[in-house]
């Protein structure tokens, strides 16, 4: 049977340290390419609008920080990652709850006061 490389390296690595080390082995990982001077910028960008930085939009979404970061920085960043991008400076991405253009109103309220939920389970 052919040897399972990653499989009998961990065995390999756990039968070498304690157990309660294993913990703290390296994790490796993609850093930052952004700078902490970058950031610092990024960051202070988002907290104001997007027209001050020169965009005809009202707020900030995902597409647009990514558009930012490569137009300023000239550094890509997948669509996915601005969620996090916008989480670490504080920020959060909402939109909108859609209605339908035809709705009544008066007819939804009607509906939501006649389907309230009782209490009873």
């Amino acid at each position: 049977m052919p040897r399972t490389n990653s499989v009998h390296d961990w065995l390999d690595t756990v039968a070498e340290r304690e157990p309660t080390a294993l913990g703290d082995l390296p994790r490796p990982g993609q850093s930052t390419r952004l700078t902490d001077d970058q950031w610092t910028k990024l960051t202070a960008t988002l907290a104001a609008s997007p027209s001050d930085a020169g965009y005809n939009q009202p707020t900030w979404t995902p597409a647009l920080v990514r558009e930012y970061i490569a137009e300023t920085f000239g550094i890509e960043y997948s669509l996915a990652h601005m969620y996090r991008v916008m989480k670490r400076a504080g920020l959060s991405y909402q939109t909108a709850r859609p209605r339908h253009y035809k709705a009544d109103p008066a007819e939804q309220r009607r509906w939501r006061e006649e389907f309230k939920k009782s209490g009873r389970r």
